[in-house]
């Protein structure tokens, strides 16, 4: 069921809330990154597991090298598509997959937000593993955590709940 911007705002303002501060604790946290630490050092908060670095990333997902107005473009895209998807069938979803609609627009919105404004996406959280052998994750944000965590939510509430039965979405996937 269709439903429109004012009866999301009326019936689910937890969703906005959360979305609210979720972008705005990812904005605070680039803004300090770049405050605090320096481009190539980093510190150490756990000794050989993680520590804040600061990178900035010129490209899209990873640092692949994408031009400018591609990034733009693809990015306003997909945010669009998943705003469009979640508002049409926000009630008949699970609510994992609301959550997950959810930090997906917030990380991907406060991430192109900081893309169009600073020409860059602004990185920090570093993990890694160098006891043994060396093994290291991408360097990112509370957005990225965001975005990861909402394709989890999402993919979580529209297959495993599916098959269990205990998912209330009333849309059928043929």
């Amino acid at each position: 069921m269709r439903i429109n911007l004012k009866t999301l705002l009326v019936l689910y303002p937890q969703y906005i809330w959360g979305f609210c501060i979720l972008f705005f604790l990812d904005s605070v946290t680039k803004i300090l990154a770049q405050y605090f630490l320096q481009e190539g050092s980093g510190i150490e908060i756990i000794s050989h597991f993680f520590s804040l670095q600061l990178a900035f990333n010129t490209g899209v997902a990873f640092s692949f090298p994408l031009p400018y107005f591609l990034q733009i473009f693809s990015g306003v895209v997909l945010l669009v598509g998943i705003l469009y998807w979640g508002v049409y069938y926000f009630e008949d979803i699970a609510m994992s997959e609301r959550w997950g609609i959810t930090l997906l627009l917030a990380g991907a919105s406060s991430n192109l937000w900081e893309r169009i404004i600073d020409g860059h996406v602004t990185d920090f959280l570093f993990f890694y593993h160098d006891i043994y052998y060396t093994f290291s994750f991408p360097i990112f944000n509370i957005a990225d955590i965001a975005i990861f965590v909402g394709v989890v939510l999402c993919l979580w509430g529209g297959s495993v709940l599916q098959k269990s039965g205990k998912n209330n979405s009333k849309i059928i996937v043929q």
